[in-house]
């Protein structure tokens, strides 16, 4: 099982004197003996002060939103007065807050003192693993299932895949299943398990490699054989999944048929998906998929009256689930309605889409004219979830940059960082934040470092060759990470990257091909910005027109800057 790291809520300025006047009680319990209500009370004692005192600054630190700060001052408590409680809330805390180099000690330290927990030793290895230390992590286990009696050997090894496949590190743990499939070859639990890691990274490739390998042990059961299709559905082979499907049966598995609506949507059959999800409306398990599906076809087609009577039904069957309230704010956005779409975001507030939700919020408001409301607002609903932070911080600041704003976005990065500077997502927001504003060669001495910290993480390499490509540095070495990152990861982002290194290369015709198989792929209008580029330098105007024109079409608006930045550039075009 994964080791559960629950965030607990750091505590606000207006019960800080509270918690100061229980923090004697509390870590007198923590680190003391228990007493009987009868005995007289026992007086702390000099260590139990310092460190109830030290807790109670790290608390306010974190309080107050410095999240680096308030971590590590928990963590020198830690240090100082080693206890198996303190140890599991500081390991908590740095895992909620995105400091897995706080994380680690920590969690050696409650493993320490509690060495028989395994949970602690979970904890171990899931902060090995963000921080790209997977060769400790494949040591660790290989070791575990080395020591384990050879007859439970292939239990042992799918137990500890199984760990693997449900960590956030996903291609951390990817490297780690390789390593230990490759210990243990005749093993097909190892390869199974390395199936579904990799694919949970998005290495589909390596997914399918492993099947071959697993297919020379022994057959594919019912279930490895569906993974199979997914896996050609994942690589873009909609037809061959299709095919493998084969023809629909009156009692196909519900699994099957919800994989067969999203192959015809994704191939673009709309009229075949149409029938098949108005076929899945009258099952009640399919009934929510088909409506979530079938409005948003119409909504991405604008057939707006149909998209939103769809989602209105999806709203009223599926209540718990926000997912009928946000189709019906993006109708009444797509429709120019901007106070409808502000009331039905207003509603999302708690859940996994809350953030997305309630950064619409914030968009909307700015461009009504009040910031200040939608800054605090939104600073509101940041502290109320902290779990949202760093994320939230990071995509607004984005959105800013984006917008031209980039002084704006760049000092709340630079305050972000400076709370989670661990935080993957805030640190490259800055980079990008810091190459709008001009200064080129910090934006990519940070790329480079963090390609060279996670050589095997193939977001690492193409994000890294891309920005090369942006300022024109370094080319031959950008085109060799991005080949590197497209055959581990082959998607559409990655294409775009690996079309524009080329194009930069002055390797036109191959930059087409690329560049038009990623747009065949995933309907973006950076990528439709690049392709119409490319289309115009060879002398295919009309058709790069066409292209940009295209771009257009159901995307939001912020996402338009560079494709209209360079339809102007290029062609002097006004989209």
């Amino acid at each position: 099982m994964n080791c559960k790291i629950l965030r607990p809520r750091a505590v606000s300025p207006a019960v800080f004197t509270g918690l100061l006047a229980v923090g004697m009680t509390i870590l007198a319990t923590l680190f003391g003996p228990t007493h009987a209500a009868a005995e007289p009370a026992v007086l702390p004692l000099p260590g139990e002060i310092a460190a109830a005192q030290g807790v109670m600054a790290a608390e306010l630190q974190l309080a107050r939103g410095d999240t680096a700060a308030g971590l590590r001052a928990y963590l020198a408590v830690l240090q100082r007065y080693p206890e198996a409680g303190l140890a599991i809330r500081v390991t908590q805390l740095a895992a909620a807050g995105d400091l897995p180099s706080v994380m680690l000690p920590a969690a050696q330290r409650w493993a320490a003192l509690a060495p028989t927990d395994a949970a602690a030793g979970r904890a171990v290895l899931e902060a090995q693993l963000r921080l790209g230390q997977w060769p400790a992590v494949a040591k660790a286990l290989e070791r575990r299932v080395s020591t384990t009696p050879v007859a439970q050997q292939g239990e042992a090894l799918d137990a500890a895949l199984l760990w693997l496949s449900e960590q956030n590190e996903s291609v951390a743990a990817a490297q780690v299943a390789a390593q230990m499939a490759a210990r243990w070859p005749q093993r097909a639990e190892g390869w199974a398990g390395l199936a579904q890691v990799a694919s949970g990274a998005g290495l589909v490739p390596a997914a399918r490699a492993a099947l071959v390998r697993l297919v020379s042990l022994r057959p594919l059961n019912a279930e490895e054989d569906f993974f199979r299709v997914r896996l050609l559905a994942a690589e873009g082979d909609f037809a061959a999944a299709l095919a493998a499907l084969g023809p629909p049966l009156t009692d196909e598995a519900l699994g099957k048929r919800v994989l067969r609506a999203q192959l015809l949507v994704s191939a673009q059959d709309l009229p075949a998906a149409r029938a098949l999800l108005k076929e899945m409306l009258e099952a009640p398990r399919l009934r929510v998929f088909a409506l979530r599906l079938l409005a948003g076809m119409e909504l991405q087609a604008q057939r707006f009256d149909e998209a939103a009577r769809l989602y209105g039904e999806l709203e009223a069957v599926s209540s718990k689930e926000p997912d009928g309230t946000l189709g019906l704010a993006a109708v009444a956005e797509a429709r120019g309605d901007l106070d409808a779409a502000l009331l039905r975001y207003l509603r999302v507030q708690r859940g996994p889409s809350a953030l997305a939700s309630q950064l619409m919020v914030w968009r909307l408001r700015r461009q009504r004219g009040q910031p200040q409301v939608a800054a605090a607002d939104f600073d509101h609903f940041l502290a109320e979830n902290p779990d949202f932070r760093a994320e939230g911080l990071s995509n607004r600041a984005t959105w800013l940059v984006r917008q031209g704003a980039v002084a704006e976005g760049l000092a709340l990065l630079d305050a972000a960082a400076g709370a989670y500077p661990e935080h993957r997502g805030v640190l490259q927001a800055r980079a990008n934040a810091l190459e709008a504003a001009g200064r080129t060669t910090e934006s990519l001495r940070w790329y480079a470092a963090a390609a060279a910290a996670r050589r095997w993480d193939p977001e690492a390499l193409n994000n890294y060759a891309y920005q090369l490509a942006v300022v024109g540095r370094q080319l031959p070495l950008a085109e060799r990470l991005a080949r590197q990152a497209t055959a581990a990861r082959p998607v559409a982002a990655y294409w775009d990257t690996l079309g524009w290194v080329l194009f930069r290369r002055g390797q036109t015709a191959e930059a087409r091909v690329w560049l038009e198989k990623a747009l065949a792929r995933q309907s973006e209008p950076e990528i439709a910005a690049h392709l119409g580029e490319v289309l115009w330098a060879m002398g295919q105007k009309a058709q790069a027109e066409a292209i940009w024109r295209a771009g257009l079409i159901g995307a939001e608006p912020e996402a338009l800057r560079e494709l209209r930045a360079t339809a102007l550039r290029v062609a002097g075009l006004s989209l």
